[in-house]
């Protein structure tokens, strides 16, 4: 009997069942009707993801420029700077005096989001920092290298794949890629993105509301957690 011909080296792919293949299993004893409370919990909680989705955007602002603006404050020493602060509802008479208002906890993070180039340098054609000097774009975005790889190098004419070709690339890829005559299947591009350093700049170049609108072009991320009375997050 002919032998299998196995790709070596890479993991199988993980099976998927469809729906159509999924059996039915009817439950008993003490889960009758907690399928139907699951069911219904999950639908609150889609309406009330929707409910968290319309408020978020003004808590998210809020709690934004409170940091920005502290940590503009705390240029000169930045261990004062803060990525957090917990939003709160104010005291009211009828509260108990060790009773919490209801609070949030607002988190920065500089984890960079999308940016267009062409964008955050028309933004920085006029920014000037603190010191009234013009803010330089490339400490705050620039090009990075991507690399992809084209998996038909992997292949011949007809799709099939060469074992032969995946080993010699895994040793040396640009090597093979001569020996074959083939162009190097792995291709440069570029993207532009923030620099490191740019949340390290930006409190001690530019004010609280530059910092608001620089936001606006190079992104950075944000969240809410809900801060509970006994203080535990």
């Amino acid at each position: 009997m002919p032998k299998l011909n196995e790709i070596k080296g890479v993991a199988e792919k993980p099976k998927k069942k469809s729906a159509k293949q999924v059996p039915a299993l009817e439950v008993k004893g003490k889960l009758i009707g907690q399928i139907a409370k699951y069911n219904a919990a999950s639908d609150r909680a889609k309406l009330a993801q929707g409910e968290m989705a319309e408020i978020a955007p003004t808590l998210l602002a809020e709690g934004l420029e409170f940091v920005f603006t502290h940590n503009c404050e705390c240029r000169e020493d930045t261990k004062k700077q803060i990525k957090s602060v917990n939003l709160t509802e104010p005291r009211t008479e009828d509260m108990a005096p060790d009773e919490a208002p209801e609070a949030v906890q607002f988190s920065w993070s500089t984890r960079a989001g999308k940016c267009d180039a062409i964008v955050v340098k028309a933004h920085f054609a006029d920014l000037v920092t603190v010191d009234d000097k013009p803010a330089d774009v490339n400490k705050y975005a620039e090009d990075v290298i991507v690399v992809d790889f084209d998996k038909k190098a992997l292949m011949d004419s007809k799709g099939k794949f060469m074992q032969a070709r995946f080993d010699k690339f895994k040793k040396a890829l640009d090597e093979v890629a001569a020996e074959l005559n083939i162009e190097n299947p792995l291709t440069f591009y570029k993207e532009f993105k923030q620099t490191g350093d740019m949340n390290d700049l930006r409190f001690k170049e530019l004010n609280p509301s530059q910092n608001l609108a620089l936001h606006l072009v190079l992104p950075t991320s944000s969240s809410l957690e809900p801060v509970r009375s006994n203080g535990e997050e």
